[in-house]
């Protein structure tokens, strides 16, 4: 109702790009019922839209020709959008730093403004309303930086050297993994040696295809059935969102993917009127390369290390607008995507897995169930989006021999996020922990360990073994207070 408070000109900001578009897609219904003449005075706002669609929108906030947005964070920094008066965060951003950044769209100007969190039934945001003073007593997160990742390297090294030949001096600021990096791409040809400085040798500007939101290369294209570009997405999410049968919402619009053109980085969609849209599942597999740190607990013992990481999409769900009921699962045929990563991983015991039959039989829906909701945790350490890792339990994985539970980085070569894991991992146990005890549910729910994003359709998952299990691993110990962090 907060559309027809009169001067009032509001911005939804949730987390994710599907929910800026369904946010706008359920306004616009609500509006045509009610008040027709203000369709087209709200608008969508995000990444993956062209330069020529987001300045539009821009202009048309500052100007006042629009009533309301809903963005996720590609308005959170940088951007004058004029004066708001209100800021709904549906759901919570994933840091505090977030949070009050995007809160203070509103109010810039001499008059009181409103902003509003509407919380998510997804563990993350149910652990913060009912834990609200880890929120307003809490300073910002630590920031997960891998300045050694290679595949982050390379790219700023080329478009460093594209702008400026590079010097001895400037490698020496890059850090210990750059001489060896400048070396390949020596032997690619890509930078030549000359008279003491390295230069650029291959062509195009390499910000033409370097990403500044993923690790992962160059965008996908997003193409209607003449070629016209409609928008992008991220190599990391093109499988999970442009596979063939997927809605792709785009300003209001709904188009049907029906090519996913692979190595042509790019889907073919064409206009569609459906009352669902669409959610993929994964099946994920993990092998160790080489633990480079480990840790003996009183209960477990935990690793820090590289892995390899192999995703294939499997499925994709038809959900309907407005009641969320799933029409229907249709199975997917798409290649696997292989990567290696960083991982923090632990392994229980068979003292303790002796023990925790006593509380349930199903091991396997236990350490699931653990999984599950220890990662839709993960950003109270980072600030992180629980979809930039991953996670996998095993019960009996072929490399450790005993039950085991991944946690990794979802970008290759790791940026971080599951070192941090590593350095609080009794932190974030004990987190998980409250969550499972105050969640209200009997048998497991979104709101601690259901995940949409399982390409087991939450099957087996134990929420009341999960706890039995945090039980013991964590003993008696109950830290209060994150640990540092040390790189």
């Amino acid at each position: 109702m907060i559309w027809f408070l009169r001067g009032c000109v509001p911005l939804f900001l949730p987390r994710h790009a599907r929910s800026a578009e369904l946010i706008l897609r359920y306004a616009r219904d609500l509006l045509q019922a009610r008040a027709p003449e203000l369709v087209d005075r709200i608008a969508a706002y995000r990444a993956g839209y062209t330069l020529k669609e987001r300045r539009r929108v821009e202009e048309q906030l500052f100007s006042g020709q629009l009533l309301g947005v809903t963005s996720t964070n590609a308005l959170e920094l940088g951007i004058d959008i004029g004066g708001l008066q209100a800021s709904i965060l549906t759901g919570y951003p994933g840091s505090v730093a977030s949070t009050w950044q995007q809160a203070g769209r509103a109010g810039r100007g001499e008059e009181p403004a409103l902003s509003v969190l509407v919380a998510y039934n997804s563990p993350l945001d149910q652990f913060l309303m009912n834990n609200p003073d880890y929120f307003f007593k809490k300073t910002c997160e630590h920031v997960a930086l891998n300045p050694d990742n290679r595949r982050i390297l390379r790219a700023h090294l080329l478009c460093a050297a594209y702008e400026k030949a590079l010097s001895e001096e400037d490698l020496a600021l890059l850090g210990p993994a750059t001489e060896s990096c400048i070396k390949v791409l020596e032997e690619e040809g890509t930078l030549v040696r000359h008279g003491g400085r390295w230069l650029y040798n291959a062509g195009d500007n390499p910000a033409a295809w370097v990403s500044i939101r993923s690790a992962g290369g160059a965008p996908f294209r997003i193409e209607d059935v003449f070629g016209k570009l409609i928008g992008t997405e991220e190599p990391a999410s093109a499988f999970r969102t442009l596979h063939p049968g997927a809605i792709y919402l785009h300003m209001g619009e709904t188009y049907l993917v029906q090519e996913l053109d692979i190595e042509g980085r790019r889907a073919i969609v064409s206009p569609a009127t459906v009352n669902y849209y669409t959610r993929s599942s994964s099946t994920t597999d993990v092998i160790i390369l080489r633990a480079r740190s480990s840790q003996d607990y009183e209960h477990f013992t935990a690793h820090f290390g590289e892995v390899v990481v192999t995703n294939r999409v499997v499925s994709y769900q038809r959900i309907k607008l407005y009641t969320e009921e799933v029409l229907s699962i249709e199975p997917l045929d798409l290649p696997e995507q292989t990567y290696e990563t960083e991982a923090v991983w632990f392994t229980v015991p068979a003292s303790l897995c002796q023990q925790l039959a006593g509380f349930t039989q199903d091991l396997m829906g236990s350490l699931h169930a653990l999984e599950h909701a220890a990662i839709g945790l993960l950003p109270l350490l980072s600030g992180t989006d629980p979809d930039d890792v991953g996670g996998v339990s095993y019960f009996q994985h072929p490399d450790t021999a005993l039950p085991s539970v991944f946690i990794y980085d979802g970008y290759p070569g790791g940026v971080g996020l599951s070192e941090l894991a590593y350095a609080n991992l009794l932190f974030l146990l004990e987190a998980t922990r409250s969550l499972l005890q105050q969640c209200p549910c009997r048998e497991g729910c979104p709101s601690c360990v259901q995940s949409p994003l399982c390409g087991n359709n939450n099957q087996p998952l134990d929420k009341r073994g999960a706890l039995a299990l945090l039980n013991l691993l964590l003993g008696e110990k109950r830290p209060a207070v994150e640990a540092s962090v040390q790189r």
